[in-house]
C-alpha cells in the first residue's frame, strides 16, 4: 500500500517546496492568512509554473481572489472537486497540455504552431 505523504513548514522554508516532487507528496506551507497563502501560490506559478491550482473553500471572497490569480498566473484552477482529479484534464481530445500561458505547460502533443503563443486557455472547474 502507498499512501500520501503530507509535508508541513513554514512559508519561509522555500527550499524545501520549490522545486517539483513527484508523490503521491504534498506541501502544507504556513502563511500569515488567506492573502499571503493566494500570494504565494500566484508567485510560485508565475515563477515556475503548474498545469492546475486546487482550491477547497466555500468563501466567495476566497474563490474570487484565487481566480483572479489564477487567471493572471495563466493556470487552470479546479474549485472544491472531489476524487481524482487529473491535472491535465483539458488536454482530452486537444493539443493544450496545461494552459500554455506559464513556465510548466507551454508546449503541444500536435500543432507546432502553438509555441507561436496564440492560444492561452485558462479555466475553473467546479462539480455540477
Amino acid at each position: 500500500m502507498r499512501t500520501p505523504v503530507l509535508l508541513a513548514c513554514d512559508a519561509a522554508d522555500e527550499a524545501a517546496y520549490m522545486q517539483e516532487r513527484f508523490g503521491p507528496i504534498s506541501f502544507v506551507v504556513k502563511v500569515a492568512d488567506t492573502a499571503a497563502g493566494i500570494a504565494l501560490s500566484e508567485r510560485i506559478v508565475q515563477g515556475h509554473g503548474a498545469l492546475t491550482v486546487g482550491l477547497y473553500s466555500t468563501r466567495e471572497p476566497v474563490i474570487d481572489a484565487m481566480t483572479q490569480a489564477t487567471w493572471r498566473g495563466k493556470v487552470a484552477l479546479s474549485i472544491n472537486l472531489t476524487g481524482g482529479v487529473f491535472v491535465n484534464q483539458s488536454s482530452a481530445y486537444s493539443d493544450y497540455h496545461g494552459t500554455g500561458g506559464n513556465p510548466a505547460a507551454n508546449a503541444s502533443y500536435s500543432d507546432s504552431a502553438f509555441v507561436a503563443n496564440r492560444f492561452r486557455v485558462a479555466q475553473r472547474r467546479y462539480h455540477v
